[in-house]
């Protein structure tokens, strides 16, 4: 995994600081970025598709602090979901592509599911090794892209994590937790014309689980997941 890290040296306003193991979490955002992928895989054959040469992944940028006056090492990352997964579908279209993508941190494919439900057993962690000095009273800056190992292409994936720096002396830095969705995210899931009520109740629970999952305190959200929490909760004053 190429994590891209930048020094900087001027101050920075912080945001929901963590203090540990003379690190700090100075800064946290979320957002959706193009990254390369390619069609794996179509469930309709029969139905010509354009393979996309990319999709918009989440991108974390994670800007830390070194609070003391030596070198501080990190040795390895680690990301836990508390939540994990995509909205069921409603209202199938047919040929929806199976798409993999170039995220660094990667869900693996074989990860459990919730019975009946598109989303995973949480929590859950994925970690990566890493070697990366941070200098003394210094700012680095993190960019992680992250995502499922395949997916489909037409139905958003969105998550809440937790991201952790580990240093090689085993003590941790941990942001807090984060809400992201793919950039190309649609609220067909959720507000589509329904057929039946079979469908509309389907939607009403997609609606109802991504509301629920905001929950969580503390949590910050992904440019893309505020606009779709505003989204979702219109469609419910609606109703």
């Amino acid at each position: 995994m190429a994590v891209f890290v930048a020094s900087e040296a001027n101050d920075l306003t912080r945001e929901g600081e963590v203090k540990k193991a003379g690190l700090e979490i100075a800064k946290v955002s979320a957002f959706a970025v193009k990254v390369p992928a390619e069609v794996i895989g179509e469930e309709d054959a029969g139905i010509p598709q354009r393979p996309p040469a990319s999709a918009r992944g989440v991108h974390v940028e994670i800007t830390v602090r070194n609070l003391e006056e030596s070198p501080s090492f990190i040795s390895r990352l680690m990301v836990t979901f508390q939540a994990s997964g995509h909205p069921d579908v409603c209202s199938p279209a047919g040929g929806p592509l199976s798409v993999t993508a170039e995220y660094q941190v990667k869900i693996p494919w074989d990860q459990p599911l919730q019975k009946g439900s598109g989303y995973h057993k949480v929590p859950f962690t994925v970690t990566h090794e890493l070697t990366h000095e941070i200098r003394p009273n210094m700012y680095e800056k993190f960019l992680i892209s992250l995502g499922p190992e395949y997916e489909y292409e037409e139905m958003p994936w969105l998550g809440i994590f937790k991201i952790a720096l580990e240093r090689d002396s085993g003590e941790k830095v941990e942001t807090n937790p984060i809400a992201a969705i793919e950039g190309d995210y649609t609220t067909r899931p959720f507000s589509e014309s329904a057929n039946d009520d079979k469908e509309r109740r389907c939607q009403v629970r997609n609606s109802n689980e991504v509301l629920s999952m905001l929950k969580v305190p503390d949590l910050i959200l992904s440019r893309e997941f505020r606009d779709l929490k505003a989204e979702l909760e219109a469609i419910r004053s609606s109703n």
